[in-house]
């Protein structure tokens, strides 16, 4: 039996608690409810960045009408093949008068596969059947990076996705908006726990929590990791049997909440180890326009331009044709935190990005990177000249 508890309760109250996201949420709902009605099928896009919360509002809303349509769960990085997710849609308990709601995420996994015979299979049964469609992607959630997917879908399949786009791409976060945010998820709505609240500014307001959430702030902006680590620290206060944030337990236990989610120490070391020889080669080259050019700032043409030339010196085997997947792994990179956006440009190639890694952590790194090709060992000898 569940003793009622204040951190119970807001345990529960904070799986409803979404920030930023209420047009989103207002936007599925309304393509979910609008399909239902009309019983007729169609197609959307989902965009936006990891641990943007796209599954978990997904998830959530499609779960409320689970008893009105039967909903289908399709992954691309868990399916390594169109045959076996037309699997998962061919077994389906489908009846004529049963309405289907397909759910494809990292849609663009199947994008790049063969003749695109999944995505082709379901746009083209929704364009006839009652199935609905909805096409969900990690990328960065921009509309260049919805045109660079979409242009690489054959035309037959292209034609039969609808241009209606949920995107979760979020402004400009300040730490006063993420502070508040941390508030929100600590307040409860139960009168009965009403004192609770009166706490909450008080602790967030201590020191070494105020620190904490700073630094959750500079190595993820993001409300969806902040969630996690506010649900792991409920579950440890409630573990401890600690039910007031003016205990003084309760900012060591953020603390170790914060530990448990991101690491404490070497982050961002850990991040770089984890790179792709490919990736660690974009850095590389980041860190000789910020060292040798004193660029605080600089666009992906222009790391591109350098990698290639360093490539063709050092590491030909490393050499791409299209610089699409270039600007992929770039992504990748400012969405490890290792980069960051400066600004939206309409075209790829000229989005500004800044290094965000101290230059001689990288440099360390490189080093315990194994294996290290030889070449490699040169390059890095030509940037400590």
């Amino acid at each position: 039996m569940v003793v009622e508890s204040v951190v119970n309760c807001l345990l529960a109250e904070l799986d409803d608690k979404f920030a930023g996201l209420d047009q989103c949420f207002s936007k599925l709902h309304e393509i979910v409810k609008r399909f239902l009605e009309s019983r007729e099928g169609g197609s959307a896009v989902v965009i936006g960045p990891k641990s943007s919360g796209k599954r978990s509002i997904i998830s959530k809303v499609v779960m409320d009408y689970a008893n009105d349509m039967e909903v289908i769960f399709i992954d691309g990085l868990i399916l390594t093949s169109d045959t076996d997710a037309l699997k998962i849609f061919d077994t389906s308990e489908f009846s004529s008068g049963q309405l289907q709601f397909v759910i494809v995420f990292n849609f663009d996994q199947f994008v790049t596969r063969g003749r695109q015979t999944l995505l082709y299979t379901l746009l083209n049964a929704s364009r006839s059947g009652s199935i609905f469609v909805l096409c969900v992607s990690s990328r960065q959630a921009s509309l260049r990076d919805l045109i660079d997917c979409t242009e690489l879908l054959e035309k037959r399949v292209r034609s039969r996705l609808s241009n209606s786009l949920i995107s979760f791409a979020q402004s400009s976060i300040s730490f006063d908006d993420f502070s508040q945010t941390f508030a929100t998820f600590l307040h409860t709505n139960m009168k009965k726990y009403k004192q609770n609240n009166e706490l909450i500014q008080p602790f967030i307001a201590d020191d070494c929590v105020k620190r904490k959430l700073h630094e959750i702030y500079d190595e993820t902006r993001s409300y969806c990791i902040l969630k996690q680590i506010t649900a792991t620290f409920l579950c440890f206060m409630d573990a401890e049997h600690i039910e007031s944030l003016a205990s003084p337990q309760a900012s060591r236990i953020f603390i170790e909440a914060k530990n448990a989610i991101i690491s404490n120490e070497d982050t961002m070391k850990s991040i770089i180890l984890s790179l792709t020889l490919r990736q660690l080669c974009l850095l590389l080259c980041c860190v000789r326009l910020v060292r040798y050019q004193r660029r605080q700032n600089f666009t992906f043409r222009e790391i591109i331009l350098d990698y290639r030339k360093l490539i063709n010196k050092y590491l030909p085997t490393l050499n791409v044709k299209d610089d699409l997947i270039l600007l992929k792994e770039l992504d990748t990179l400012c969405s490890l935190t290792v980069l960051e956006e400066r600004d939206q440009c309409a075209q790829l190639l000229f989005k500004r990005t800044s290094l965000q890694v101290d230059i001689d952590l990288v440099l360390n790194c490189v080093k315990e990177f194994t294996p290290v090709p030889t070449a490699l060992i040169h390059w890095l000898d030509d940037l400590e000249k």
